[in-house]
């Protein structure tokens, strides 16, 4: 656990704005109570900001589907919901700070139409989701995005510029490698 710590205190000190995210199993056999608190505390700790839950279930032929120690279906369904719930309080809290930012946004997908307008959906350079209207083409281009408001599951804003393009500083970035981009 110390050295997890260690790495993701590292990772966000090199990288500002890090979205860490984990898969988690809840109600692996013989998980005690003490168990999921260490768990519930770790992820608090690390400070994830996306957790991807599930529930254990035994798989035949498995070793652990063997086990004696099977955690009942619904001690294993209150502890999903409590790690999913410190999940998404955790998300919020990561997308709240950055409420009042301007990020570049990679649009995906219209989702919508809102007043006149198309509603689009994509993902900032640290893959957190973000809704903005748009009317123009916006698939597979990069804009810059005011954000507004903050939820767990991502970002709604508006767009406060024109198109970027995506590659800019790459060519630069090819020619500054060690074989001259060749």
């Amino acid at each position: 656990r110390a050295s997890f710590r260690a790495l993701a205190g590292a990772a966000r000190a090199a990288i500002p704005g890090l979205n860490l995210s984990t898969d988690l199993i809840v109600g692996f056999p013989g998980e005690t109570e003490a168990d999921f608190a260490h768990s519930l505390e770790f992820v608090r700790a690390i400070g994830f900001t996306r957790l991807h839950v599930f529930s254990y279930s035994p798989r035949p032929g498995t070793a652990a589907a063997r086990f004696s120690d099977q955690i009942p279906g619904p001690v294993k369904k209150e502890r999903t919901r409590r790690m999913i719930a410190l999940g998404q309080e955790l998300s919020l809290a990561f997308h709240q700070g950055m409420v009042g930012q301007t990020v570049d946004v990679l649009w995906e997908t219209a989702v919508g139409a809102d007043n006149g307008g198309l509603r689009w959906a994509g993902y900032t350079n640290n893959y957190v989701r973000v809704i903005a209207n748009g009317s123009a083409d916006l698939f597979n281009r990069v804009t810059p995005v005011f954000i507004t408001t903050a939820r767990p599951d991502g970002l709604t804003g508006q767009q406060v510029g024109q198109l970027l393009d995506p590659t800019a500083g790459l060519q630069s970035a090819i020619l500054n490698l060690p074989s001259g981009g060749r």
